[in-house]
């Protein structure tokens, strides 16, 4: 008797399995992909040679409050390890008597697997992340305030000779059509959710600001990403009456 209901669990967990691999591959043959939730405009993406490596990318503005920026390219590592269909955009903010600022996105196409969680690639590149949260930042009286992930970190760079350590603000948060969140576990749940209820595949990205800075100046350094996260947002985040805005706990 033991031996026939175990027979009859194993039937029924292998029905169930084959169910759900015939629903999956119904949604992946008929899925849309969904809007993005950030101004696209047409632009020429280089690669560390000048190459041209995408000829669409966000909107990211040239100037913002008293900082001016410039392009900066996409890495040999990173063309290879993501997706071809990732699209891109990356400035470098510079202002008199400041760090600069790192503006960098990356936007998923069909393949998901364009977006991983922040932390892996902060910490591949060598930094030490100290602390870390879930904060927001203000915008303007008509839009809710935005969830940002916070990231403090530091790292010891060799200046003329000598150890010296350096200290990065980083700050990012996730974005799609009508959808924004700072949590990683968030944006794969509404990603999958969608997914299944309407076939439609999310189009999220991943926005980032790194601030460095010297040790003693990580409440100023992030004082000034906050400003800056404000003023520029507007220019490539298409906010609307119905974007939800993730609750920040």
């Amino acid at each position: 008797m033991k031996q026939r209901n175990a027979s009859k669990a194993l039937l029924f967990g292998l029905t169930l399995m084959a169910g759900a691999v015939v629903v999956l591959r119904n949604i992946e043959q008929h899925r849309r992909i969904g809007e993005p939730g950030l101004v696209m405009i047409a632009g020429n993406v280089l690669d560390e040679a000048g190459r041209v490596v995408n000829t669409n990318t966000v909107a990211l503005p040239e100037r913002v409050l008293d900082y001016t920026s410039e392009p900066r390219p996409i890495t040999a590592e990173e063309l290879g390890w993501l997706p071809g269909d990732t699209t891109y955009a990356r400035r470098v903010y510079t202002a008199l008597n400041a760090h600069p600022l790192h503006v960098n996105v990356v936007m998923m196409g069909r393949d998901r697997s364009s977006i991983h969680k922040p932390q892996i690639c902060l910490t591949g590149q060598g930094w030490h992340i100290l602390n870390e949260g879930e904060t927001s930042v203000a915008l303007s009286a008509k839009t809710p305030p935005l969830p940002v992930w916070k990231m403090v970190a530091e790292q010891t760079h060799t200046v003329n000779g000598r150890p010296q350590l350096v200290k990065a603000i980083y700050v990012y948060w996730f974005v799609a059509d009508d959808r924004v969140t700072a949590r990683h576990g968030r944006r794969m749940w509404w990603m999958a959710k969608e997914l299944l209820t309407t076939g439609t595949l999310q189009r999220w990205a991943y926005v980032s600001v790194l601030g460095l800075c010297h040790p003693g100046e990580e409440e100023k350094t992030y004082e000034r990403i906050q400003q800056f996260i404000a003023a520029s947002t507007p220019a490539y985040h298409r906010f609307g009456p119905s974007t939800m805005f993730d609750d920040v706990q």
